[in-house]
């Protein structure tokens, strides 16, 4: 009889209803496209000169800016988020960056200005 009871407990326990679906992986965000990570970077500017803006997107495109990086320019919020995503860039895509920035500065003053060490 104790035999019984032991298997009917083990049963019971063992048995014990059916697990819990396990949950499924959180999605993975879509790909960020280089258009869209400068798009949003920049629209705080006011009026960003279009050819500032493709030389970002064709940067980003040279560069390989990482999906990580560019999922990060496109969900900040402000300036403080902006610089978690410039830790996300390597020196040489930092230093490219800023040159391009120097660039626009220079086409919109009509001066040289130079670049911030």
């Amino acid at each position: 009889m104790k035999v019984c009871q032991r298997l009917l407990l083990i049963l019971a326990v063992g048995c014990g209803g059916a697990k819990p679906a396990a949950s499924p992986p959180p999605a993975t965000p879509a790909t960020v496209s280089c258009t869209d990570a400068v798009h949003k970077s920049l629209a705080g500017a006011p009026a960003p000169d279009p050819a500032f803006h493709a030389s970002l997107v064709s940067l980003c495109e040279t560069d390989r800016w990482s999906d990580d990086s560019k999922r990060c320019l496109v969900d900040s919020k402000g300036p403080d988020d902006g610089a978690k995503c410039e830790a996300m860039f390597t020196e040489a895509q930092r230093k490219n960056m800023m040159a391009a920035l120097v660039q626009a500065a220079n086409n919109a003053t009509g001066e040289p200005v130079a670049p911030a060490q």
